[in-house]
């Protein structure tokens, strides 16, 4: 079957033939400079809430027992203290500084 041309990288038929012949010599090889083009063309770019987003799923799991036990030691009065309240505060500040 003469007839039929090979397939795979570089091939081209006579389409192709005729559409790189108008053009300079150095650009009539297959995939010259596609190489660039290509790398050039790809590129992703997180907002600022997907940075945020990936933080939250990056915390660890929250634990219901102790959860439940904080909400009623707010409830009753008993669970703010000075103590509690500058450490709560300070590991704020350290969060939000990392970021």
């Amino acid at each position: 079957m003469p007839d039929i041309s090979p397939m795979g990288p570089g091939s081209l038929g006579p389409a192709d033939r005729t559409a790189l012949s108008g053009l300079r010599p150095e650009l009539r090889t297959p995939g010259h400079g596609s190489e660039s083009v290509d790398r050039r063309a790809d590129r992703v770019e997180l907002s600022e809430h997907a940075r945020t987003l990936d933080r939250l799923h990056r915390l660890p799991a929250v634990r219901s027992e102790r959860l439940a036990a904080i909400r009623e030691a707010i409830a009753n009065g008993t669970y703010e203290d000075e103590h509690r309240l500058t450490t709560a505060m300070e590991r704020l500040l350290e969060d939000l500084s990392n970021d």
